[in-house]
């Protein structure tokens, strides 16, 4: 008799560029807290690859995304269910904020491209 035993592993995936640092801020609180705000049930994970942006991990109706220097907007764009990275303008260079929002939260990471 044999028998055999399988065991349900989670694929590896690899990630391309260089992972980023996301911080998260709430901006519309559903369904009652009870004095403990929400977080995002998993982190997005963000990487850089020269001036490409990948997110993993994302939420499913996309996000909107805009890259400010010193406050200052200078690229915005949506991303949709379908499309997980941004390419960048190549004109771009230096240190900036990159934010993305869905529609409970706003994630902040610092880029340097």
């Amino acid at each position: 008799m044999f028998a055999i035993i399988v065991r349900a592993q989670t694929p590896q995936v690899p990630y391309q560029g260089q992972p980023v640092q996301v911080s998260v801020y709430i901006i519309k609180q559903t369904g009652a807290t009870y004095g403990h705000p929400h977080a995002p049930a998993k982190m997005p994970t963000v990487t850089i690859d020269g001036n490409t942006i990948h997110f993993y991990d994302a939420h499913p109706s996309g996000y909107n995304v805009w890259l400010e220097d010193e406050g200052t907007v200078v690229y915005s764009t949506s991303v949709s269910d379908s499309e997980w990275e941004i390419l960048l303008p190549a004109n771009l260079s230096g240190e900036y904020t990159l934010y993305f929002e869905d529609d409970r939260f706003i994630y902040q990471c610092t880029l340097i491209l």
